[in-house]
């Protein structure tokens, strides 16, 4: 080869990416999918926290929950 030989894959016939048009649906998932992930964690948290509240008395929950 004389030079470095570059060679164009196109994906349709108007020499496009095939990701032209669909970015809204992209930007959709990404997201519904980061927002869900995100819920997921911040309702494990809650668990958690709930679940370590059984050595309380009803003065001190009370507190809790208020603050909560």
């Amino acid at each position: 080869y004389p030079s470095f030989p570059i060679i164009p894959l196109w994906c349709n016939q108007t020499h496009q990416s095939e990701l032209v048009g669909i970015r809204e649906a992209i930007d959709s998932y990404d997201l519904i999918k980061s927002g869900f992930a995100n819920d997921l964690d911040q309702a494990s948290m809650i668990y958690w926290i709930l679940q370590n509240t059984g050595g309380m008395d009803d003065l001190d929950l009370a507190r809790f929950l208020d603050r909560l």
